[in-house]
Parts: C-alpha cells; sequence; structure tokens
C-alpha cells in the first residue's frame, strides 16, 4: 500500500470520499488517464481503520477472475467460489476493497459486488474506473484536473514543485514558469509527475508535444501507469472499432464544442451524439461546467495520431460546418477555438472548401478577433486571406478588408488603417448595404482614433443613410454621440445615446447595449454626477460580461478605474486597472493599453506606491511615443502629474508642498503650451478635474467661497457673481467652455476665433455659422449674471479686469 511519495491537494476528495464509505457501502472514482484515480483510492484506504484489500482488475476479463483476484487477497484457496468470497468478506472485521483499474470488467463486476454487498453488511468498496458500475448503493466521484486557481500556490503547481525537489534538491523554480508548465500540462499529476522529474531539461513550455515530454516513465511503475501515453494506450485499446473512430473524430475540435455540432461533423450523423455520450461516461470525453464538451490535449494528441485519416476527414466536416454557420451569422462564441483553427488551415491551404466558403470561414475568424484579440493575429489572418481568396465575392473580400483595418486600428497603426479602408471604398463601389455600412463605420473609426471629428461625423453620417437593420443604426447613433462627447457637447451626445439604446433595445445585443451605457456614464462622469456614473457603469459591465465580452469589458472596467480615481478611491481604482491591464495586453489594443498605464499610474501615485507609479508612466510614455500620438501623450503627461501633487499632500514641510505643487503646475503648464489640444479628450479632461480638485485643496485658501469677485468651478462648470446666486454650466458646454477660456486668460482679449475653437475643439463651422453659435452662448451667460462683467470691443471678448476670480476646488455648486 505504500506509495513512497507525498500525497498533495485534493482536500475535498479526500473528505467527501471518507464520509461517503461512512454513510454508504461503495465508491467509485472516475476520470481519465493519468488523472490520479488510483493514488486518490490508496490516500482514502490507507485511513481506514479495518481491514483494507487492495485488488488490481486491469487484465480480468469476466466475474470469475475478478472473485479469484479477490480471494487470492483474502488468502482463501485456489478453489474458492464467490460465495466463499462473500462468506470471508462478512468474517472479517470492517473490510474495504480497493478494486483497482476495474475498466475491463465493469458489467460483470457490477454483479458481483451487488452479491457481495448484500452477504457482507460491513464491506465498503472503493473502484476506481473509467465508468461507473452503476449499481444502486454506488456513489460517484468524477476527479478532474488538480486545481490551477492560485497560480505558483495552486495544487498543481506544489505537486510539481514537490517532485522537482525530490529528483533536483537544489533547483530553483521561477513562479511564472511554474504556473504556465502546470497549464500546459492540464493540471493532470501523472503528466506533472513526469515533467517533474525531467524538469531540468524541459525547455520552453509548449515547444514539444506533451506526449513527447512525457515519455520518459517510472521503472517501478507498473506498465500502463509509467508514462501518459501507455496511460491512454491501455484505456483506448478498451474501446470498440465506433468509439475509437468517433474520439478521433472528436479530436478534430480545438477546444470546447456543444453536442449539436458532433452530428455535423462526426461520420456517425444523428447516432454521434449516442456514441459522444459513451464517451463521456467513459471518462474520454469531459463535459466542462458550461455544458460543453472538452478532451485533454494529452488525449486529443494521442487519438490524432492513432487515427490520422478519420481526424483529417472530421477536419474538414468542421470546416464546411463553420463556413454555414458564419453565412447565417449565427454566435461563434461557443466554437471560438474551431473558428481560429479552421481559419488558419484556409490561410496555409490545409482547407479544402471553396473560396467563398473559405472566407466566410475567416470572416468568422474576424468576429471572434475584432471581440477578443489578439489583434496582431487579426491582421495577419486577414491579410493572408486576401493574398490567397482572389476568386471569393467582393463583399467577402470587402469584410475581410474591413477586419484588417480593424486589426491595424486596434494596434494604433491608424494611418494604414484609413488607407486600407479608403482604398476598399474605392475599389468596390458595388457592395450590400450592410458591407457598406460596416466599411464606413471602421473608416470613420480610425478617423476618430486620428482626432479627426469632422470626416469621422461625416462618414458616421452617411452610413447612417443606408443602415439596413437596427443594430447598425444603433452603432451609428452610438459612434455620433461619441464624436459630439469629445467635442463636449453633453446634450447632444447624450440625445445620440438615447437613440442608440432606443434601437439597440430591439436587437437585445447585450454587448452594443453595455458599450453605449459605458459612454453614458463617462457623460454623467463629466456632468459631475459621479453616483449615476458608477451605477451606469456598473449597469455597463454585466450588459459586456453576459455577452461574453473580454476586450470591451476590460477597456470599460479601466473607465470604471478613472471614475473611483475621482471618486476619490485609488485602491478600487488600481483594482479595476489591474483587471484590465492584463486583458488588454493580450489583445494588443495599443491605445487602451496607454491608457490603462496611465490610469493606474495616477491611481499608484494617488495611493502613495511612487516606484510602481514612475514604472507605469515610463511604459505609457514609451508607448505613446512609439504610437507618434502627441493626444495620448498629453494623457499620459497629465497622469503623470498626479505623482508630485500626492508628495505634496504628503509632505510635512510647507517648503516641500509648495515646491511639489510648483512641479505638478509646471506639468500642467506644459501641456497647456502643447501645440494639440488636450480637451479633445476626455480621458485628459477627466484627469484635470481630479488634478485640479486636489490643487485646490492642497492650497492655504479658506474652503469657504470669498463673497467679492467671481467664483468658478472645476472647468467653469459653475460660477456665481458678486451677490448671486450659483449659476450651473454643466448641461451648456459651449457657455461652460467660453467662460473656461475667457477665466484661464484673465484681462487677454479673446477673438471670435480663440472663442470657437475654445467652445467647439476640432470641429470645423463655416464663419457666419459659429459667429451665430457663439452668440447664443454668450447670451446665455449674459442672463446668468455675468452682462455686467463681459466687455466686448471690436476685435473681441475679455472679463473686466477690475473684477477678481477665485477657483473652487470642485465640480458641482456648493449645497
Amino acid at each position: 500500500m505504500s506509495t513512497r511519495t507525498r500525497f498533495i491537494g485534493r482536500a475535498h476528495e479526500l473528505d467527501q470520499l471518507r464520509r461517503w464509505l461512512e454513510e454508504g457501502a461503495a465508491v467509485t472514482i472516475v476520470g481519465g488517464a493519468g488523472i490520479g484515480k488510483s493514488r486518490l483510492g490508496r490516500e482514502v484506504a490507507a485511513t481506514w481503520p479495518g481491514v483494507v484489500l487492495e485488488v488490481d482488475l486491469s487484465h480480468e476479463t469476466d466475474s470469475e477472475g475478478c472473485a479469484a483476484r479477490v480471494a487470492r487477497a483474502l488468502e482463501l484457496g485456489s478453489t474458492a467460489s464467490i460465495d466463499d468470497v462473500a462468506r470471508a468478506l462478512a468474517e472479517r472485521e470492517r473490510p474495504l476493497i480497493l478494486l483497482d483499474d476495474a475498466d475491463p470488467v465493469v458489467e460483470p463486476l457490477a454483479s458481483l459486488l451487488a452479491r457481495w454487498l448484500d452477504a457482507a453488511d460491513a464491506l465498503r468498496v472503493i473502484t476506481t474506473s473509467r465508468q461507473r458500475l452503476r449499481i444502486r448503493s454506488e456513489r460517484t466521484l468524477e476527479l478532474g484536473p488538480l486545481s490551477l486557481d492560485g497560480g505558483a500556490s495552486s495544487d498543481a503547481a506544489r505537486l510539481f514543485a514537490d517532485r522537482v525537489a525530490q529528483v533536483s534538491p537544489n533547483a530553483v523554480l521561477d513562479e511564472v514558469e511554474l504556473e504556465r508548465w502546470c497549464a500546459w500540462l492540464e493540471g493532470i499529476p501523472l503528466a506533472i509527475e513526469l515533467a517533474a522529474a525531467r524538469a531540468p531539461l524541459l525547455g520552453e513550455v509548449g515547444a514539444e508535444r506533451r506526449l513527447d515530454v512525457l515519455t520518459d516513465g517510472f521503472r517501478d511503475a507498473d506498465s500502463r501507469h509509467s508514462t501518459l501515453a501507455k496511460a491512454i494506450e491501455w484505456s483506448w485499446s478498451l474501446l470498440d472499432p465506433s468509439e475509437q473512430r468517433a474520439l478521433a473524430e472528436s479530436a478534430a475540435f480545438a477546444g470546447r464544442f456543444p453536442i449539436a455540432a458532433t452530428t455535423r461533423v462526426l461520420s456517425e450523423g444523428r447516432r454521434s451524439a449516442q456514441v459522444v455520450r459513451t464517451l463521456v461516461d467513459k471518462s474520454f470525453i469531459q463535459l466542462a461546467p458550461d455544458g460543453r464538451l472538452e478532451l485533454y490535449d494529452a488525449v486529443r494528441e494521442y487519438v490524432s495520431e492513432a487515427l490520422p485519416q478519420e481526424r483529417a476527414r472530421a477536419c474538414a466536416r468542421l470546416d464546411a460546418y463553420l463556413a454555414a454557420q458564419a453565412q447565417h451569422a449565427v454566435d461563434p462564441e461557443s466554437l471560438r477555438e474551431d473558428v481560429l483553427a479552421a481559419a488558419d488551415r484556409v490561410v496555409s491551404g490545409d482547407s479544402a472548401l471553396a473560396a467563398n466558403a473559405s472566407a466566410w470561414v475567416l470572416v468568422y475568424a474576424g468576429r471572434v478577433l475584432m471581440s477578443e484579440g489578439p489583434a496582431s493575429r487579426l491582421e495577419t489572418l486577414m491579410r493572408r486571406g486576401l493574398e490567397r481568396l482572389a476568386e471569393a465575392h467582393v463583399d467577402l473580400r470587402t469584410q475581410l478588408r474591413i477586419a484588417l483595418a480593424g486589426g491595424l486600428r486596434m494596434q494604433g497603426d491608424l494611418e494604414r488603417a484609413v488607407s486600407t479602408a479608403e482604398q476598399a471604398l474605392v475599389d468596390e463601389p458595388g457592395l450590400l448595404d450592410e458591407v457598406r455600412t460596416q466599411l464606413l463605420i471602421e473608416l470613420a473609426l480610425s478617423k476618430h482614433g486620428q482626432r479627426n471629428l469632422e470626416e469621422a461625423a461625416e462618414l458616421y453620417a452617411r452610413a447612417l443613410t443606408i443602415a439596413p437593420s437596427r443594430r447598425s443604426e444603433g452603432r451609428l447613433h452610438a459612434n455620433l454621440g461619441a464624436i459630439a462627447h469629445d467635442r463636449g457637447e453633453l446634450d447632444a451626445a447624450e440625445a445620440s445615446y438615447r437613440k442608440a439604446l432606443v434601437a439597440l433595445g430591439v436587437t437585445e445585443d447585450r454587448r452594443l447595449i453595455g458599450v453605449v451605457r459605458s459612454n453614458l456614464a463617462l457623460l454623467f462622469q463629466e456632468r459631475g454626477d459621479l453616483v449615476l456614473a458608477q451605477e451606469t457603469f456598473e449597469q455597463a459591465l454585466d450588459e459586456l460580461e453576459s455577452a461574453g465580452e473580454r476586450y470591451l469589458g476590460a477597456i470599460h472596467r479601466s473607465n470604471l478605474g478613472q471614475l473611483h480615481l475621482e471618486l476619490e478611491d485609488p485602491a478600487r481604482a488600481l483594482a479595476e486597472h489591474e483587471l484590465a491591464l492584463p486583458e488588454l495586453r493580450r489583445i494588443g489594443d495599443a491605445r487602451s493599453v496607454v491608457l490603462c498605464l496611465a490610469r493606474r499610474g495616477a491611481a499608484h501615485a494617488l495611493a502613495g506606491s511612487f516606484r510602481e507609479a514612475t514604472r507605469d508612466f515610463e511604459e505609457a510614455s514609451s508607448r505613446a511615443h512609439a504610437l507618434d500620438d502627441a493626444l495620448l501623450g498629453a494623457v499620459v503627461a497629465l497622469h503623470s502629474a498626479f505623482e508630485p501633487l500626492q508628495r505634496a499632500l504628503e509632505a510635512g514641510d510647507e517648503d516641500e508642498r509648495a515646491r511639489r505643487v510648483q512641479a505638478c503646475r509646471v506639468v500642467l503648464a506644459d501641456v497647456e503650451a502643447a501645440p494639440v489640444d488636450w480637451r479633445l479628450s476626455d480621458d485628459a479632461r477627466a484627469a484635470m478635474r481630479i488634478l485640479e480638485t486636489q490643487l485646490g485643496r492642497s492650497s492655504a485658501a479658506s474652503s469657504t467661497p470669498p463673497e467679492d469677485g467671481i467664483v468658478v468651478g472645476i472647468e467653469s462648470r459653475f460660477f456665481r457673481v458678486p451677490g448671486g446666486a450659483w449659476q450651473d454650466l454643466r448641461r451648456q458646454s459651449a457657455a461652460r467652455r467660453i467662460l473656461e477660456h475667457l477665466v484661464s486668460h484673465p484681462g487677454k482679449l479673446a477673438t471670435m476665433a480663440d472663442l470657437q475653437a475654445a467652445a467647439w475643439p476640432g470641429e470645423r463651422i463655416r464663419k457666419d455659422a459659429a459667429t451665430n453659435r457663439i452668440h447664443v452662448a454668450l447670451s446665455k451667460l449674459r442672463q446668468k449674471g455675468l452682462k455686467p462683467y463681459l466687455l466686448r470691443d471690436d476685435e473681441g471678448y475679455r472679463l473686466d479686469p477690475a473684477v477678481s476670480v477665485h477657483r473652487l476646488a470642485q465640480t458641482t455648486p456648493p449645497e
């Protein structure tokens, strides 16, 4: 019974099995090859207070052979019958039989155990097998891999480290590599033990097949447990030919797959589901928590080589099935890995599909990668697909060009993204409305990323005239809202977002609804309604997570982190950015990675973690420089000002505090003097609001607003003239921005061109229209009490230099 190595993990399973044995007669441990069934059974049996018998049934074929094995364990004579065994078991004190590897004799063993359990009330039985016995008293434990939760502290990692220490006591394990190896080995105990035995020579994770890495077995183990391949081979040999064929065909699936897909991919047709269920019962195929099916990769490797032609034919059927699914716009999420594997076969020339069907597979893959990345793979697949599928239909090739432009945009290569989309518009004038709408949207997104707001808005408006569906209509209203939002036209932005929600409500597209809600949350945040912003962000994340949107969810989680920074909760801000950043890195969205790094740096700074903050700012600045995005660089610079600001807040010495505050103000002055207008970015505006709030608090000024002069809040969101009431400008963007410009340039004349640029940054307006809009905004300011203080001459406007202006470090009017 001695196993000579330390047992690690499985605490829950041990407790459950011991409890079941106390309560009932028979338990069966089922699971795949190498999963640790036998070892777990021995660990349970080792603490049993009665007589323990261990019996190997791997070479038996019938009930007589099973009975003879048990009889030998009981030290009965060679002529002992099944009834003799029953009587001997009844006479033993609390007997426990461990029936190991019972796979070849499941049916005869079931009837045999029923007789013995009836004869011996105290008898307890542990059976290990790939399938359960199906007797009335049986309780079944389905044994899965060792837990990978906890990274380097997981049960799988602890087993790996323990076995490495046995072989190489002086070996030093890198925690990241340890975690990667355990994941690659799928948490399978036998695989981990075999790999650990050759740990110094393992090389890179994933550089070899699993079965090649795990060939050097243990000489003191029985042959079927000496290597993972032999463990799989022994179980494989017990399947009948139709089950072996179905298992090899199931290996065509690259990841988890729904059972419904097997009727189209496996050669058994409608009977496939029944055969697959048998393979699930025999633990060759696992039932995943989401209801789909999956194979261990080691099993997939083995059966793919055992019956390569069957797997190849199944791959061809799978490719055809996926092309049909894509053509009918079926959500690819349930077959994500298979879509990407099929796309790889298409671009490498390993698929037998015709050009149009191949293009549909790539369109399908484009949907997956646009949602989840990585963007670099999206670009590569689409580029190679366009090179290979010259004969595909023009609408399909255009969809590949749209996805290519999207991949370039996600990586921050906006110039090539624009040229790719523009060339497609020129080359293909006769596109379907749906495809042309997608192309215009993709081009507009890249123009928007270049801060070319006017052209982006024109493209969105043009697409809206031909949008063939409520989904496209909703998406376009949302994008037009984003343009208005960037211009600071918050009322117009909100109206567009509301229109988008109405259109998308009909489609129940939770992905786009989540995006629009998140944009609304940003708008509420900019208006200063932080509680409503938080509620709306959380609703948006619920929508995105329910839609399985990891990419968009990460972007909007980072936005929520920025809100927590404004809510003065740097710990929660850090938590949100820590969740978002790894996902954004994986996807390869270059711009979002920079933003998240800058925001996380600010959160680190406000939390007093200055070393981590500096590291984030340096990486963000380097990445922004590589993207050649001046506005993004200004956003990073603004966030870097949080470091001297927090040092000022923590300084005990007045001189030190003043020096740090000045360093912060120098950063803000540099951003103000930069050739790019930072106000075009809502991220920059949010950073400036928080900085100004904190700077106001760090000053020695009284928190009570002075009675003399004009008192103005952050971003001129509100103001009060001497002897007047508080006036709220949060919903009057143009008037607010004009007042902010006048306040920020005391005594300086502002021309009509200056006021236009301040009120509608980045927007081109005809001179007569701009003049009219400026006069409307100025009229609102006069009506709210600024008439005596707003001076005009032939060249422009200014605030009366005789009246003092006081800043109040608040984003909402005092109570």
